[in-house]
């Protein structure tokens, strides 16, 4: 708690600073067993996006084995999820029935059109993942694009 508000702090808007940008990484901070809500997750994001003081979210972007975005972090399913195997080694179908570990068990993520317009107004940065840790092999960051 105590290097969440040194960072606050350290980046007070009220200064006339306005070239700072207060986002919440990954929503709301990785691996934080006291969070509201689990990072990368719908839930998560809303939350930090009504957050008075905060410009915008981080979330980190990985696409699946049909070529759909998700968000998830870690390299691999397990232990964020009861799932095993890698974001980028299943597909759609089977990753909408995914749920994180936690209090509201929230479901992963589906980046598609539709649902980018929960970013809108805030600023937003997509950490894309390009390594299928489960395949040792990594994806053409080019490809996120098309």
């Amino acid at each position: 708690m105590l290097c969440s508000l040194l960072l606050l702090l350290g980046c007070d808007k009220s200064n006339g600073n306005v070239t700072s940008k207060i986002i919440g990484h990954a929503a709301t901070g990785l691996k934080m067993p006291n969070a509201m809500y689990h990072d990368n997750s719908e839930a998560g994001i809303v939350y930090t996006q009504n957050l008075p003081f905060c410009d915008g979210v981080e979330v980190d972007v990985r696409m699946d084995k049909s070529g759909k975005l998700w968000l998830f972090h870690d390299e691999t399913l397990h232990p964020e999820t009861a799932e095993n195997g890698c974001v980028e080694t299943h597909d759609s179908e089977a990753l909408s029935q995914f749920r994180y570990r936690g209090i509201h068990q929230e479901p992963l993520f589906l980046l598609t059109a539709e649902s980018a317009n929960i970013f809108k107004g805030k600023f937003t940065f997509f950490d894309l993942k390009p390594l299928n840790a489960c395949e040792n092999a990594l994806k053409d960051p080019e490809v996120f694009g098309k």
